[in-house]
């Protein structure tokens, strides 16, 4: 059964039943069925699929985005999630990897797309294209969904889905995380990403009712939760550190918030500590990638047997350590053999399919144990000082402890004599009374010598990507031309 036609079924039953509240307006649906259906006709006459059928759309959170996905899921037309703040290069990077010359804009996103014609508005939003007409044989795979990683767009790596393993990867956390129609689903995460895919799916292909931000603040979460009756949310650790005091507070207790979910194992201890100890609330986190879904899931009871894995792995999801390459039998490479896994890379408008049958590599680090799975990092996050291998997820947990620490990231830097150093950006409550000096200071006593970081760079705020991640590149861009200000 397709997006679509599961959509439309539970339509029938739940016509009146509020679908979509965003933050101007609401839709029920009835409604929602009706928008997509109009959606659709306007898409067959101004992209005829004897023309192209592989369209992209610069995505914001809002109700006309998400018919315009669900529209092309009923029509089998082929879409490219782009994320909206990006610069016309890095867009028209996506584009040409991903064989796209069709876009789907705002009135305001035209700015700088002046090249393309306008061929006719959906909605309030114009469809312009390059080239209109594409002949370009696409048909032979069943590609539904194309978007970016998470990671730099300097190389992007379209990552492909299809309408099944959308509605296979629904299926999995519906069934993880018991949600039913009664459910209120928070989506604060940008929804040209994978997460904000299945926030949205999730709901509204179980009949529940999805909550959208725009975008993601602490102060705007907190209201939706409480003014909407939110009962379930996944969030990135970024987003979660910033909701910390709320989440451990007496507060959440006066809400309806009932199972929150992590998105990633980039939660200091202290935080996820207090969420698992929570009458409140079930929390579980979750390891994954974009490319194989939902790997393991820690749920109180695991993280009590064992506070230090990421849970068991998922019914039907295989995984396994390559120790091979690292040359050491406590940790290794993550691979993944899962049903849920995506149909491929898009490269140079062509799709590199990926074998389900076959392993995939994570380029993470970990170990698996007694049924747990351990994540300690990613491969290329991993840093060789002087021979030694340093994971900077195990040196942030320790600088986390220091009281005078909000937020922190270590990387890795090329050095003449080390090889690599480690270097650790801050976030502190007042840098003039704690710099360089107390830090150092406190990291002498309190982390072993070989993990202290080489040098420490004090920021008001972390660098974040779309997806709540912190932006690696942006920082390491800052470091490269380091001051003395913090001295």
């Amino acid at each position: 059964m397709s997006i679509y036609q599961s959509l439309k079924e539970i339509a029938l039953t739940h016509n009146s039943k509020v679908a979509i509240v965003s933050e101007s307006e609401s839709i029920n649906y009835t409604n929602l069925i009706i928008k997509i259906d109009t959606f659709s006709e306007l898409l067959l006459k101004f992209i005829p699929r004897e023309k192209t059928i592989r369209i992209g759309i610069l995505i914001h959170n809002e109700i006309d985005d998400i018919a315009i996905l669900l529209a092309a899921a009923k029509i089998n037309y082929q879409v490219l999630t782009i994320n909206p703040t990006l610069k016309r290069q890095e867009v028209d990077l996506l584009l040409n990897e991903s064989g796209v010359d069709t876009l789907i804009v705002t009135r305001t996103d035209i700015k700088g797309y002046e090249d393309f014609i306008v061929i006719g508005n959906v909605g309030d939003k114009l469809v312009i294209s390059k080239t209109p007409s594409n002949t370009i044989d696409i048909l032979q795979y069943p590609v539904y969904l194309i978007t970016a990683s998470s990671g730099s767009t300097g190389d992007p790596k379209p990552i492909v889905f299809s309408q099944e393993t959308k509605l296979l990867r629904m299926q999995q956390s519906r069934n993880l995380y018991s949600i039913s129609e009664s459910d209120i689903i928070l989506n604060a995460s940008a929804i040209y990403h994978s997460l904000g895919q299945r926030l949205t799916f999730l709901p509204l292909l179980n009949g529940s009712t999805l909550i959208l931000l725009k975008s993601f603040s602490p102060k705007k979460w907190i209201e939706k939760v409480t003014i909407e009756k939110v009962t379930f949310t996944i969030a990135v650790s970024t987003h979660l550190h910033g909701l910390a005091e709320f989440l451990t507070s007496s507060l959440v207790g006066k809400t309806s918030l009932s199972k929150i979910v992590s998105s990633s194992a980039g939660i200091s201890k202290k935080v996820k500590k207090s969420l698992y100890e929570s009458k409140k609330l079930n929390f579980y986190e979750q390891y994954g990638a974009s490319e194989v879904a939902t790997v393991s899931n820690c749920s109180k009871e695991d993280y009590f047997e064992d506070t230090e894995s990421v849970g068991r792995i998922c019914e039907g999801v295989k995984a396994s350590i390559n120790y091979k390459e690292s040359k050491n039998q406590s940790y290794g490479e993550i691979e993944v053999k899962s049903p849920y896994a995506f149909i491929g890379y898009m490269k140079t408008g062509k799709l590199d399919e990926f074998n389900k049958n076959s392993w995939f590599r994570t380029g993470d680090i970990g170990d698996i144990k007694n049924e747990h799975l351990y994540f300690f990092g990613r491969t290329k996050e991993l840093i060789n000082c002087g021979g030694q291998n340093l994971f900077p997820k195990d040196i942030e947990g320790y600088l986390l402890k220091n009281i005078n620490v909000m937020e922190c990231c270590v990387l890795g830097f090329s050095d003449s004599y080390f090889g690599q150093i480690p270097v650790a950006f801050l976030i502190v409550n007042n840098k003039i009374l704690f710099g360089k000096r107390e830090i150092n200071s406190w990291a002498l006593l309190n982390i072993p010598k070989f993990q202290i970081p080489h040098d420490y760079i004090f920021l008001d705020s972390l660098p974040k990507l779309g997806s709540g991640k912190i932006d690696a590149v942006k920082l390491k861009s800052i470091y490269s031309k380091p001051t003395h200000d913090n001295e």
